[in-house]
């Protein structure tokens, strides 16, 4: 054979061997027409502490974003066009310190984003604070809707498609953190496999902004409430999920999360009303969910996601825990529609 078609066909052979490689992390997850990811350093599927799920780590100007999303059990609200399961999101910066959360039920899934006194409030990590004053983390904010951002370009498998639209879902709060105020949330296309189509319409935040308070330490807790009613009710009933921030005195951003309340998320229903807390409050945020058993008719000693909406505003505006087991947590009353604010 000639030396020249030997040399050639060498070549071909490495050239093909790199892109196979370059294209095999994440290939179980990933589209099959999804792009190579440069900034991909791993991506895996498989359960952890007994909820399927995905986990990816990216590499970001020299510093690591970690995204991962888990499903937990179907939702009453998938016959609404809601998830078809509650899946929790979290998104963690370098040094592993949580920068947005999404919460599908009532008990978080993933470690790295629960609060140290579980469902009941959120507390900043010790690596938050720098000599008892918040860091900046808009960087932080940047590299992770970055991360996000490739995410959805590259697009997921049809059988991830739950934990691809709720990671895609987090990139209005990413984007709010980076500019540290209110931003608006595009219309997101997904990847399949059978080519780009479009995902539902994602909603916008609230543009609610709050009066300047000179205050020199301390934080401001941040609640909006998002509803959306459920079909076939002619309007008397809804479906409600919330979305909060913890905002230091420099009024940046430094941790967001939201409770879809075992249904629709925030990003997939109208804003419907906010509420911010004076600037004197400490880094723990009241955001209590109710704690007896899931009942979408809220009947039988049971709650619904509009039980759950109630108490987690009422315990951010009164900045204290709520009862998770009596009150509206185990009657039948406020089922139907989403609290307003107050």
């Amino acid at each position: 054979m000639n030396t020249r078609i030997i040399t050639v066909i060498a070549c071909a052979a490495i050239v093909a061997t790199t892109m196979v490689g370059a294209q095999t992390k994440g290939s179980s997850v990933l589209a099959p027409s999804a792009p190579v990811l440069k900034e991909l350093d791993r991506l895996e599927h498989g359960k952890r502490h007994g909820h399927a799920g995905v986990s990816a780590v990216f590499l970001l100007d020299g510093e690591r974003v970690q995204v991962e999303a888990r499903r937990g059990r179907r939702t009453h609200d998938r016959h609404e066009g809601g998830p078809r399961y509650e899946v929790d999101v979290c998104i963690l910066d370098d040094a592993g310190r949580p920068l947005v959360a999404q919460y599908g039920g009532d008990e978080s899934m993933i470690p790295e984003c629960e609060s140290e006194d579980g469902p009941t409030g959120i507390d900043a990590h010790p690596a938050v604070q720098a000599f008892g004053m918040p860091v900046d983390r808009k960087g932080s904010f940047k590299r992770a809707e970055k991360a996000v951002k490739l995410i959805r370009k590259a697009g997921f498998r049809r059988k991830f498609q739950p934990e691809f639209e709720a990671i895609v879902g987090q990139l209005g709060l990413l984007a709010e953190g980076r500019r540290g105020k209110k931003a608006l949330h595009a219309d997101t296309l997904i990847r399949t496999e059978s080519g780009v189509e479009p995902m539902s319409k994602e909603f916008a935040l609230g543009d609610v902004v709050p009066a300047p308070q000179n205050h020199p330490t301390g934080y401001q807790h941040y609640i909006e409430i998002h509803s959306s009613s459920v079909r076939g009710t002619g309007g008397h009933a809804a479906h409600g999920a919330t979305v909060a921030y913890r905002i230091p005195h420099c009024g940046a951003i430094n941790f967001a999360w939201s409770r879809c309340n075992h249904g629709r998320c925030y990003y997939l229903m109208p804003w419907k009303c906010s509420l911010y807390s004076p600037a004197n409050r400490v880094s723990h945020v009241h955001v209590t969910t109710c704690g007896t058993y899931y009942n979408p008719f809220s009947t039988l000693g049971g709650h619904n996601c509009n039980d759950d909406t109630f108490v987690e505003y009422l315990s951010v505006r009164n900045n204290a825990h709520f009862d998770r087991y009596g009150g509206t947590c185990s009657d039948p009353f406020r089922a139907d529609y989403t609290t307003n604010c107050f």
